[in-house]
């Protein structure tokens, strides 16, 4: 038996969210209430946490993905599963807590990441520009999608 861990929903508007970096990985063990992951939404970072006791299955979605709210990004699997069969959904109450954190962590020296809002990630997959190209003008560089619309005139793209 597995418990579905799924991408929440931290606003009323929020439909998607961008996995910042997993903190545990593919067969750690977690507690209940143990972070799992840091999402990165237009507005906030959040650490999701475990809703049980158990295993990290399977990571369905790799640092950097942007997920649609409510799709599910992993699995815990309870003690005593072998076959990591799903089985019953986290709770919205469970998935929803969440620590919040503001304002945003700047990156560790050695991670170079790209500090993209995910409309921006979206739009800059959608026109084939490599994100590492664009600069942010957003605070600590981060990059909006009106920055990858900058870069996709002067190369002549349509929008």
């Amino acid at each position: 038996m597995t418990t579905e861990v799924v991408m929440p929903k931290l606003g009323l508007t929020m439909e998607e969210g961008t996995i910042e970096r997993w903190l545990k990985r593919e067969g750690d063990a977690v507690e209940k209430g143990e972070p799992l992951l840091e999402i990165l939404t237009d507005k906030v970072t959040a650490e999701v946490e475990a809703p049980v006791s158990g295993k990290v299955g399977r990571l369905l979605f790799p640092d950097g993905a942007t997920v649609s709210v409510g799709e599910v990004i992993t699995h815990i699997l309870l003690p005593g599963d072998a076959d990591g069969e799903p089985g019953s959904e986290a709770t919205a109450e469970d998935v929803a807590r969440t620590k919040i954190q503001t304002p945003l962590r700047a990156p560790r020296l050695e991670e170079k990441r790209v500090m993209a809002s995910p409309i921006a990630r979206r739009l800059a997959k959608e026109l084939g520009i490599d994100l590492a190209t664009v600069p942010g003008s957003g605070p600590r560089g981060r990059i909006s999608d009106e920055d990858v619309r900058r870069v996709a005139a002067r190369r002549g793209q349509p929008e």
